[in-house]
C-alpha cells in the first residue's frame, strides 16, 4: 500500500503542467549556447537577469539593459535593436530576453521605425523616474508621484560610484539612489552618469 501511494504521488507530479521555456533559455543556463548568435544579417543578443526578490518588470528591465550593454560594447554607432523575446521564468524568478539587430538597416530607416511595446514601457518608466527623482524626496512620495513601486536592492552600481550609497531601485533605465529611504539622486544605467534634481 505504501508503494502504491508513492507511485500515485509520482504520477500526479508528472502530470502537472510544467513551465514551457524557450529552448535557448535552458541552453544558456547549462552553458550549451552563447549569449550572442549570428544568423545572416541579424545578430541576436541574449541575457538572463533578475532574482525572485525583484518584481517581474524590474527583472525584465534589468535583462533588457544587460543585453543592450552587450550590443553597445560591440557597435560604436547607434544601431536600433528589437526585443524579439521577453520571457519571465516563475521558477527561477528571473527574466530572459533576446534582442536582435539587423546590420543592413540604415540609421535613417531606424529613426522612422516605431518602437515596440517593451521599448515604450522601458522608456516610459525611465522618463517618470527621472522626472520625479527629486533629491530629498521620501520613498513613499516618490512612489506616489512616479506611479512605480520602489524595490530596494543593495550592490555595486552607479549609485555607489555617484553617491556612495549601495541602496538603489531600478525604474526602466534609471537607477534611483537612496539613503535611509531618502532619495539622494539618480543614475542612468546606460552610461552610468549620475545626477541630482533639486526642486525649485
Amino acid at each position: 500500500m505504501k508503494y502504491l501511494l508513492v507511485l500515485m504521488f509520482l504520477v500526479s507530479c508528472a502530470q502537472r503542467p510544467g513551465i514551457v521555456r524557450p529552448d535557448w533559455v535552458n541552453a544558456i543556463r547549462t552553458g550549451e549556447e552563447t549569449l550572442k548568435v549570428t544568423n545572416g544579417s541579424k545578430i541576436y543578443y541574449r541575457r538572463i537577469a533578475g532574482h525572485p526578490q525583484l518584481p517581474r518588470e524590474v527583472s525584465c528591465d534589468w535583462a533588457t539593459l544587460r543585453a543592450e550593454e552587450d550590443l553597445r560594447r560591440e557597435h560604436s554607432e547607434e544601431i536600433p535593436a528589437t526585443v524579439e523575446v521577453l520571457f519571465f521564468d516563475p521558477e527561477h524568478g528571473d527574466c530572459a530576453v533576446t534582442l536582435s539587430v539587423d546590420l543592413r538597416a540604415s540609421r535613417s530607416a531606424a529613426s522612422l521605425s516605431e518602437p515596440n511595446e517593451a521599448t515604450l514601457l522601458l522608456r516610459n518608466r525611465t522618463e517618470r523616474a527621472t522626472k520625479y527623482a527629486l533629491t530629498g524626496l521620501r520613498r513613499e512620495e516618490f512612489e506616489k508621484f512616479a506611479g512605480d513601486k520602489v524595490v530596494l536592492s543593495d550592490g555595486a552600481g552607479p549609485c555607489l560610484h555617484g553617491f556612495g550609497t549601495m541602496s538603489a531601485s531600478i525604474h526602466g533605465g534609471t537607477q534611483v539612489c537612496w539613503r535611509n529611504d531618502i532619495l539622494v539622486g539618480y543614475c542612468f544605467l546606460k552610461d552610468g552618469q549620475c545626477w541630482t534634481n533639486n526642486a525649485d
